[in-house]
């Protein structure tokens, strides 16, 4: 959609150019904006400040020149192009009085040497003292770290201004932290956050996490007893994020009371998960026990490439909204390993669940869909579309130690469409549907295998799987098992580009298609049930 939009703009201004020859009139002269009308910011030193400017010109540009306080700063020349977006990204020095004021100026010329209008970008200096965090050089299990504190008697850790974590060194969380309504904590790629023992990290309504890695410099949130002891489920109390979309509960006060939310916003923007990997999580805290927590996000939100491991309690849980999902990995949580529920209507695929495989618990399970516990039919109701998944039991063995691990689990009045899904080595049931009125046709369970468990179809699934159009076997598909995550079939395999564009092509039964397509394996970003890199 991207190349789409840049080959429209081009096409118009080509247009606009021939258009302006036959009739005799002149190109307009280039123009220059600031994103979002954004033309101050306040900082401290040592913050990194960006902020995105948008050129154009019809007749191609030429330069653009950037002058920080009268003396040149940047100085870009341009191929003609038409449209371009340059990135002023400035780290405000150590030295510099409080109230400071650095002035950007920037002006752009085309190739017939007319100019922009000029505008301004100015950045305030400020105390970190006058912030309700800091930032200080300490020392964690003897690594060199940079503690994250609250300051002025504060117990938490507020993010009052847009901040950028990024250094060489790691992060330390050191109390519960809270990003602030209309402020953004941008984490860099590679970055590690060490949290302390009972901490977590909430994304108030309003705010956002820019939390982008890459598959060989993911961004790790994980337990301090990394470095200080040994970690185990449950150190912290994980990431949670609250939206304003719709729920089907309102608009509720959120995670320990910081932040409302929910709202009727389906399209809003809590900001990006990409290629981010949460260890040790699932404290349970104001009753909610999980490694990642999305309440009411919107579909602007990007959420792709995650992972959580060891989480005491469920690994993902979807509470409403609309945010669409590509690429999770839940490993090794002693609960659901995805749940979502009042209200979720957004989209997902290829996503890949494995339950513990040396722990006696009977709750560990692959995906748990309900819509109200209270009101079946509550509206907006649970209906997402999800395509691709693969979820893996402890072993249809454990069965015999009275296990009821189940796989995936679709209740309380949920809806949907879920298709080209995997399940095996379940001790319980792996497919289980109960209490829908199938005859309204609102939900469709299609295209998927389920095989060696102790109970493949239970309930509802039972006269579901029988539906011969519905092709849902009981045969095993290749090497998939309790460790194995790659593997697939294209037999009676449905195209999930028929669901909705947002989806991939993949004409395949399963979350990875086979060795060389694992997207599981590529750089250092995801981790197997014993700590190895995969």
């Amino acid at each position: 959609m991207k190349i789409f939009n840049q080959f429209a703009i081009l096409i118009i201004l080509l247009c606009s150019i021939i258009s302006c020859e036959e009739e005799g009139f002149e190109a307009p002269p280039p123009t220059i904006v600031s994103a979002g009308d954004v033309f101050s910011t306040t900082a401290a030193e040592g913050d990194t400040v960006k902020q995105e400017f948008i050129l154009a010109g019809s007749a191609g540009l030429k330069q653009l020149s950037v002058v920080l306080d009268g003396n040149a700063f940047a100085v870009i020349d341009y191929m003609d192009a038409f449209r371009e977006v340059y990135t002023l990204e400035y780290i405000v020095p150590s030295g510099l009085d409080i109230g400071t004021s650095l002035v950007f100026t920037l002006t752009g010329t085309d190739i017939q040497d007319r100019a922009t209008s000029t505008i301004t970008f100015t950045i305030t200096t400020i105390s970190s003292d006058d912030s309700k965090f800091s930032i200080e050089e300490s020392l964690l299990g003897g690594q060199d770290v940079l503690s994250i504190l609250p300051v002025g008697g504060a117990t938490n850790v507020i993010f009052d201004r847009d901040t950028m974590l990024a250094d060489d060194k790691p992060f330390y969380l050191t109390a519960q932290a809270v990003v602030e309504e209309g402020v953004t904590l941008s984490i860099a790629e590679g970055t590690i956050i060490y949290v302390k023992r009972g901490a977590n990290l909430v994304i108030a309504r309003g705010a956002r996490i820019e939390a982008q890695g890459t598959s060989v410099a993911p961004i790790v949130l994980t337990s301090e007893a990394v470095l200080t002891g040994t970690p185990s489920r449950g150190d912290w109390a994980g990431l949670v994020v609250l939206g304003d979309a719709q729920t089907n509960v309102g608009t509720n006060i959120g995670f320990g009371g910081v932040s409302l939310f929910g709202g009727t916003n389906d399209l809003d923007n809590s900001g990006t998960l990409s290629y981010v990997r949460i260890e040790y999580a699932g404290q349970r805290v104001f009753g909610v026990e999980n490694a990642l927590t999305l309440y009411a996000v919107g579909s602007g939100t990007q959420l792709d490439h995650v992972q959580v491991i060891y989480s005491s309690g469920e690994g993902i849980r979807i509470y409403g909204g609309t945010v669409n999902a590509s690429h999770l990995v839940s490993v090794s949580c002693l609960s659901h390993a995805i749940n979502f529920r009042h209200g979720w209507r957004g989209k997902g695929q290829f996503w890949v669940t494995q339950a513990p495989e040396n722990i006696e618990i009977d709750d560990a399970r692959g995906i748990d869909a309900r819509n109200d516990p209270d009101d079946a039919l509550n509206e907006p109701r649970t209906n997402p579309m999800l395509s691709n998944i693969t979820l893996l039991g402890p072993g249809e063995e454990k069965a015999a130690q009275n296990f009821n691990n189940r796989g995936l689990r679709i209740r309380q009045g949920a809806i949907g469409r879920f298709h080209n899904f995997l399940l095996t080595d379940f001790a319980g049931d792996a497919l289980k549907i109960e209490d829908v009125d199938l005859s309204a046709n609102n939900l469709i369970v299609q295209n998927g295998h389920s095989w060696g468990n102790d109970t493949d179809f239970d309930d509802q699934a039972v006269d579901i799987q029988a539906i011969a159009a519905n092709k849902i076997f009981d045969t095993a598909v290749g090497s998939v098992a309790t460790t194995q995550w790659e593997g697939s079939t294209p037999t009676e395999a449905m195209d999930p580009t028929m669901l909705d564009p947002w989806f991939a092509a993949a004409s395949y039964i399963g979350a990875i298609e086979n060795d060389a397509a694992d997207w599981t394996a590529q750089g250092d970003w995801c981790k197997n049930e014993d700590g190895t890199i995969r």
